[in-house]
């Protein structure tokens, strides 16, 4: 698989992933599972920094998305935990940016 190509799939599987924890928590287990298993079938940093980069950005898009939500509703209740999953989310999309960096470094020098 091309760098290009792992990295456009670790985006997708990682969107995916980042969607599908935030709408149910226990299916981040299974998926975490098929993403293992289809790392080791074509291993490589893109694909883990694709998945990282989407996890975090899905991820604080629509803790973003439903917080901006609840701040112009006056009957919207809730807890002020925002700087804590965005924090979350965004060590997730550094760290697969960094990832993706030395990915690239890595590629430049063959």
């Amino acid at each position: 698989m091309q760098p290009r190509t792992a990295l456009l799939v670790g985006l997708v599987l990682g969107g995916l992933l980042g969607f599908a924890y935030l709408l149910h928590p226990l299916t981040l287990f299974p998926s975490l599972v098929v993403w293992a298993w289809l790392l080791t079938r074509h291993p490589g940093l893109p694909a883990i920094a694709g998945g990282l980069i989407g996890f975090g950005a899905s991820w604080m898009l629509l803790i973003g998305r439903v917080s901006w939500a609840c701040a112009t509703d006056h009957t919207c209740v809730q807890p002020n935990i925002l700087p804590l999953w965005l924090a979350i989310g965004a060590a997730f999309l550094a760290t697969g940016l960094l990832l993706a960096l030395a990915a690239r470094s890595q590629l430049l020098d063959r």
